[in-house]
């Protein structure tokens, strides 16, 4: 296998947790003034976090 389809491999079930992490992380540091709230940066967070959800939901019921 290679690296590419390891990598699918281990984030397999993982996506929204990571994004959800990682949409977490960043408001904290925009809470706490590391960087502006707002903005594209958070906006694909969002969306990607969604995409990821409805991936996982779409999984689960065998639709994918």
């Amino acid at each position: 296998m290679g690296w590419w389809t390891d990598l699918k491999v281990f984030l397999s079930g993982k996506k929204a947790i990571l994004a959800a992490i990682i949409y977490g992380i960043d408001a904290t540091g925009s809470q706490l003034g590391y960087w502006d709230q707002g903005g594209a940066r958070e906006i694909m967070e969002q969306v990607l976090f969604g995409i990821f959800l409805r991936l996982g939901v779409a999984k689960a019921q065998g639709a994918v």
